[in-house]
């Protein structure tokens, strides 16, 4: 993974170029293991704090899973796979 693709963008950037709500953005992100993978995402400590940062890649799969099937059904599933069972 090139660090360069990790330029600082946070969660709140993702939010910002993919067009969901926060919520929602989680939800993509979790969908989709985002944070499992590498190439997508990586886990930067700054003193006591830990920030999950994102790359374009992550940026441009949730943008894909988006024009698949739609923010509505992102957070459906989400929620469906949230629930215990």
């Amino acid at each position: 993974m090139n660090e360069l693709d990790f330029c600082n963008p946070g969660h709140g950037h993702v939010v910002s170029k993919v067009g969901l709500t926060p919520n929602k953005t989680t939800a993509a992100i979790n969908l989709l293991g985002i944070k499992n993978d590498p190439d997508c995402s990586k886990s930067v400590r700054l003193g006591k704090s830990q920030f999950q940062r994102y790359s374009r890649k992550a940026v441009e799969r949730i943008r894909a899973l988006v024009e698949d099937i739609g923010p509505d059904e992102i957070w459906l599933r989400h929620k469906a796979a949230s629930k215990p069972e």
